[in-house]
């Protein structure tokens, strides 16, 4: 399945390598649209991790871990992410961190909705 867009995408190849061979055969084809932190963002990063409490950056720390650099992206592109974890305060997912740095973060749903895309 190719791209639907021009632009480039924030992601982990490394979380990617996790999945399973189709998915890792895809990303390897269209590896171009995948983006490497530049410096800016990896100094917003770094505050993103001194914002998580040590015993979930110990929980993740074991295994490829892209939120930081998902939701660091998204604040220095201020792009919105779109995603579909809960919001549960307690173990700082994508949402909650998102909230604390004020950056824009919907479920796939509120995207199509956003877009006034009607599905009939």
């Amino acid at each position: 399945m190719p791209p639907t867009t021009n632009r480039r995408t924030a992601g982990s190849t490394a979380e990617i390598k996790r999945g399973n061979d189709e998915l890792l055969a895809w990303a390897q084809v269209y590896e171009d649209i995948f983006l490497e932190p530049g410096e800016d963002e990896l100094a917003i990063n770094q505050k993103i991790f001194e914002l998580y409490p040590k015993e979930i950056i110990a929980k993740y720390s074991t295994r490829p871990w892209a939120d930081p650099l998902v939701i660091a992206c998204a604040k220095h592109y201020r792009l919105t992410i779109i995603q579909q974890e809960t919001n549960d305060k307690n173990q700082y997912k994508i949402p909650t961190m998102a909230a604390m740095l004020h950056i824009k973060c919907i479920k796939l749903v509120g995207f199509f909705e956003d877009q006034s895309w009607q599905f009939l």
